[in-house]
């Protein structure tokens, strides 16, 4: 039953996502940390990136927010890997590896650098 509530939920975003501009529309919400300094955080962008995906203009979508778009390959190995009945060796191996304890300091530890480093001058214009 989750699962299926949760399938739905997901088709229904998707939908609003592919039909309405988050740059345009008032339906979705703005930033809350952004409104309060200014700044960006690094989820700023990741609705109009999902929305240039939808419609398949991966620049836009890269531009709007540069690690969502190199993050989705990532989260969809985990999931096909944590959906996986009977992992192999590798399949154990490469997911201890890339998605265990280590992983997710790197990724932390990425998350952050890219929040300070999209606020820098030199780099705003890239990330």
């Amino acid at each position: 039953m989750v699962i299926a509530v949760a399938g739905l939920l997901v088709v229904v975003l998707v939908v609003l996502y592919a039909v309405f501009d988050p740059a345009t529309s008032g339906l979705f919400p703005r930033c809350p940390f952004r409104m309060l300094t200014g700044l960006r955080c690094p989820g700023c962008g990741s609705q109009r990136a999902v929305h240039a995906l939808l419609h398949g203009d991966l620049l836009a979508a890269m531009r709007a927010n540069l690690l969502l778009v190199l993050f989705i390959p990532y989260v969809v190995c985990g999931l096909v890997l944590d959906c996986m009945r009977r992992k192999g060796p590798r399949a154990t191996w490469v997911h201890a590896t890339f998605y265990g304890q280590y992983a997710a300091w790197i990724i932390l530890g990425v998350l952050f650098a890219y929040w300070i480093l999209r606020n820098v001058p030199p780099f705003e214009a890239f990330l």
